[in-house]
């Protein structure tokens, strides 16, 4: 399991998942007057500044949900932009 806690902008460290289903766990709180979230998983040694990326969640005010993530095995880390929040919480799990 990878949990980072944070109320403004972070990457994980790089982490194995092995291709079986991952549940990943969101929640944001404290949106202000203009809030923007986005989460990306990405393979790694992706450099999103240079390879660009797709974000797997973009959010705009206080959400907490999950959702399935079917990718393969491989290694992975998260980047997440946050700003207007006052906190947020990420969790991905093997299931």
């Amino acid at each position: 399991m990878v949990t980072l806690i944070e109320n403004n902008d972070k990457a994980s460290e790089e982490f194995e998942m092995t291709g079986t289903e991952a549940r990943l766990g969101h929640e944001f709180t404290g949106t202000g007057d203009l809030a923007v979230g986005t989460v990306y998983l990405e393979p790694e040694r992706t450099d999103l500044t240079v390879d660009g990326g797709i974000p797997l969640l973009m959010l705009d005010q206080d959400e907490t949900a999950e959702t399935m993530l079917h990718n393969g095995a491989s290694r992975y880390y998260q980047d997440i932009k946050a700003t207007g929040f006052d906190g947020w919480e990420m969790t991905v799990e093997q299931c």
